[in-house]
This record gives structure tokens, C-alpha cells and sequence, in this order.
């Protein structure tokens, strides 16, 4: 009988830690698949995270919930497998302790109840997430509709501003047109113009341009071009012809302008040379620009005013008249 005793105990110690080893090798190869996995699960969490740097916010919001909820599956996934793992262990101890079936009841219910209040857990994060990425939908879906908004905003006001500038537009081009043919009329009419009255015109144009240069001081050869419907040559001409029968005295400077000097400016300046004897061209220069003066005087100012009123209540009364003519 001892010997009998001595065998079955040996088999038995055998039988055990043959049990014991295979369930260590299982626990561990299933430690290293775990591991093996969460280091594949972080690196492809790590490579989506690197794509979605690049990615509008909105996206990235929505990959993010969607890898919490991967992330979360998962860990049920493993917390199950550990239970079942935990539940064999414990089956063997208590197997092994002789337990009772009260306390595997016990434990039983436990279990369960930490899976229910996991799963509950689980369910309250992916609901979170859930109304936060609709959320996050609703406030892009808003912006997009404002930014639309205001796109159509922006086009409707620059409809608008080239509507106005094509009117104005055609505005101009319809004065233009309407002066061209003014002048177009005004220019055949002085061709018909017989010889007493292209004298009589010359002699009115020479008054004209003196008594513009006289109120004026300093003129613009350019505007007089404008003023008086000659060319530059033509102005430079008539000032030279006006200078020659002694209506006029001046200079025409470097920028195109001509300056008049009075009788009295240029006595002025005349007696200055005399009393000096001979005269550095500075001092004659710093001299002329004290007596000559550059301004029309008020009255000359007035002058001009009601001048330049005259000219255009004129244009506009011939305007209006072509007009009435076209029509």
C-alpha cells in the first residue's frame, strides 16, 4: 500500500506542474501577442496621427473619435480576454482550493457586474464622443453657410460696382462723343471762315491770350493748348508775336510755363542793373524773385472766377444746344 501511495502522489506532483507549465507557456504567449499587437495598434495610430496633421480640424476631430472608438473596442477586447484568462485561473484554483459553489456564485456575479458597469463606461465615452463630433459638425456646417454668405455678398457687391462703372463708362464715352462732334462742328465752321472774319478771329484770339496771361501771372502752355484749341507751337507762336508788339513781356521756363512781368516789374528790375552796375547772376536771380511776383493779385483773382463762370455757362448753353439739334 505505501508503495501504491508513493506512485500516486508521484503522478499526481507529475500531472500538476505539467498543468501548471502549460498554463504559464499560455499566459505568456498570450502577453506577448498582446504586446506584439499594442505595438502594431501604436504604430498605425501614429502613422494615421502623422496623415492628419495635414488635415482640416474638422477631419481630424472625426479620425481622432474614430480611433478612441478602435482604441476602446480593443480594450474591451483585451479586458475580456484577461477576465477569461482570469476566470481559467481561477476555475483551476478552485478546482485546486475545493471551493464552494456559493463563492464561484459570488465571484460570478462580480464579474459580471464589472463587465456591465465596463460596458456601461464604454458606452457613455462613445456616446460622448458621438455628440461632440455632432457638435463639431454643426458649428463647420455654420461656418461653411456663413463664409457662403458672405462669398455671394462679396459677388453681389461687385456686380454691383462694375454695373456702376459700365455706366459710368458709357456715360463718358456718351460726352466724349457728344463734345467731339461739338467740336468736329465748331472747327468746320471757322474752315468756311472768309479772310476779314480769320482776321478778326486772330485779332479776338491775341486779346483772348493776353488778357489770360495778364490775369493769370503764370500759365501753362499745356492748358492754354486746352483753352484756346491750338497747339503748344502755336501757343509758343502767338506769345512771341504778342512779345514782338510789345502786349506782353516774359519768360517761358524749363517746365513749360510762361511768366509775365509788368511794365512797372520790369522797370523795376531795370533800375536795380543800373544802380548795381554789374550784377552776379544770383543777385539778379534773388532780386527778380523779390520784385516779380508770382500770384495774380485779388482782383485779378475775381476776374478769373467770374471769367472761367462766363466760359462754361457758354459750353454748356452750346452743349445743350447740340443737343437739342441731335435730337
Amino acid at each position: 500500500m505505501e508503495l501504491q501511495d508513493i506512485l500516486f502522489f508521484t503522478i499526481s506532483f507529475v500531472l500538476i506542474g505539467v498543468s501548471y507549465y502549460f498554463f504559464f507557456m499560455k499566459n505568456s504567449t498570450t502577453n506577448k501577442t498582446k504586446t506584439e499587437d499594442k505595438v502594431q495598434n501604436q504604430q498605425a495610430q501614429n502613422v494615421q496621427n502623422q496623415q492628419q496633421v495635414n488635415q482640416p480640424a474638422a477631419n481630424q476631430r472625426q479620425e481622432n473619435t474614430r480611433n478612441r472608438r478602435v482604441n476602446l473596442q480593443k480594450e474591451d477586447s483585451d479586458n475580456e480576454e484577461g477576465e477569461q484568462n482570469s476566470d481559467s485561473e481561477e476555475e483551476k484554483d478552485d478546482g485546486d482550493d475545493d471551493d464552494s459553489n456559493q463563492t464561484r456564485t459570488q465571484r460570478e456575479l462580480a464579474r459580471e457586474a464589472k463587465k456591465q458597469q465596463k460596458r456601461q463606461q464604454r458606452e457613455a465615452m462613445q456616446q460622448y464622443y458621438e455628440q461632440r463630433e455632432q457638435r463639431d459638425n454643426q458649428k463647420k456646417s455654420k461656418y461653411e453657410e456663413r463664409d457662403r454668405l458672405r462669398e455671394l455678398e462679396e459677388q453681389k457687391k461687385e456686380e454691383e460696382q462694375r454695373k456702376q462703372e459700365e455706366l459710368q463708362r458709357i456715360k463718358e464715352q456718351e460726352e466724349f462723343e457728344n463734345w467731339k462732334k461739338f467740336m468736329e462742328v465748331e472747327e468746320s465752321g471757322q474752315e468756311k471762315m472768309s479772310a476779314e472774319e480769320e482776321e478778326r478771329y486772330y485779332r479776338e484770339l491775341n486779346e483772348k491770350i493776353t488778357n489770360y496771361i495778364k490775369l493769370r501771372k503764370v500759365v501753362v502752355l499745356e492748358e492754354m493748348t486746352g483753352e484756346f484749341k491750338i497747339t503748344t507751337q502755336e501757343v509758343i507762336d502767338r506769345i512771341k508775336s504778342l512779345e514782338i508788339n510789345k502786349q506782353i513781356n516774359g519768360i517761358i521756363d524749363e517746365r513749360g510755363k510762361y511768366i509775365y512781368i509788368t511794365p512797372t516789374e520790369l522797370e523795376s528790375v531795370k533800375n536795380y542793373i543800373i544802380s548795381k552796375g554789374r550784377v552776379s547772376r544770383s543777385d539778379l536771380i534773388a532780386e527778380c524773385n523779390r520784385l516779380i511776383k508770382l500770384d495774380p493779385s485779388q482782383q485779378d483773382k475775381e476776374k478769373i472766377f467770374k471769367e472761367e463762370n462766363e466760359l462754361l455757362q457758354e459750353v454748356n448753353k452750346q452743349f445743350e444746344q447740340l443737343k437739342q439739334e441731335q435730337n
